[in-house]
């Protein structure tokens, strides 16, 4: 590996430009996912007693794991792993879709990975019926949980801290978690504004885990069947351009923004 890069024509920090994802790249999401839950089962609890709040815990975090293995799956045999094989993981994401028809009908997909939808579903499996104040709570409980436990992965810590010192921009390439909001009838809407709001929520309080990040710009799509973007940028350091969040399938727009001059045809390594 080590010749491989070194043969590698070099770049130099002045010319580089960073682009990476947040979860599971710098820190670990889904290795704090079950840990988060706790978060979850004291908002329960404070409502049901200390039992239901642990039933309804376990059966997010089992639906949570069904889900992410069913993605996993490669092969039709992989499917024989899973308890309920493939009809338990279709069911799940058919759940998903029958809350989300405004979000469908808008956006043209539903949002697979919102805690907000777990929750709701593990309280049913419960036995409990829930109101959008409870399945909001346990949402942000769980997703404030997360931030504050999860880890900083070593090298991303030092990647980010000597991308700072050198004042070269960083641009993460991320969603938005998926926040929806729960209506009366059972039903969830997404709104985009809403959702980004309490992802750069989550962002800055990963500084307090020594994360080199300056909020300065923001690049998102108005989300629809044809994305378009909004971009704004910081009053108090308009130059800036040291971190950005910005929507993984519009890549290109970071490029475009972050590179100012001809781009490399070749990959390079840093001199």
């Amino acid at each position: 590996m080590s010749q491989t890069i070194a043969s590698k024509p070099q770049m130099s920090w002045r010319d580089s430009v960073w682009f990476s994802d947040v979860d599971d790249t710098l820190i670990d999401t889904a290795g704090t996912s079950s840990t988060a839950s706790d978060g979850i089962q004291a908002v329960f609890e404070a409502r049901f007693g200390a039992e239901k709040a642990s039933e309804v815990q376990t059966n997010f975090n089992n639906l949570f794991a069904l889900m992410m293995a069913g993605y996993r799956v490669r092969n039709e045999e992989d499917w024989q792993q899973l308890e309920g094989g493939k009809k338990a993981f279709d069911d799940l994401v058919a759940y998903f879709a029958s809350c989300q028809k405004q979000v469908t009908a808008t956006y043209g997909h539903f949002k697979k990975w919102s805690r907000e939808v777990f929750v709701k579903r593990a309280a049913e499996l419960a036995g409990l019926a829930v109101t959008p104040e409870l399945v909001h709570e346990a949402a942000d409980a769980y997703w404030l949980t997360l931030t504050e436990r999860t880890q900083v992965f070593p090298d991303a810590l030092q990647l980010s801290q000597a991308i700072a010192a050198r004042r070269r921009p960083l641009f993460l390439v991320t969603s938005s978690d998926a926040r929806l909001k729960m209506q009366p009838d059972g039903q969830f809407i997404y709104d985009p504004a809403y959702s980004e709001a309490l992802k750069r929520e989550r962002i800055e309080l990963l500084r307090e885990k020594g994360l080199q990040l300056t909020l300065s710009q923001l690049a998102i799509p108005k989300t629809s069947r044809t994305p378009t973007f909004s971009t704004r940028r910081s009053k108090e350091q308009p130059q800036s351009w040291t971190y950005s969040l910005i929507p993984a399938r519009r890549l290109c727009l970071a490029i475009r923004l972050a590179v100012t001059s001809k781009p490399r045809k070749k990959s390079c390594t840093l001199a």
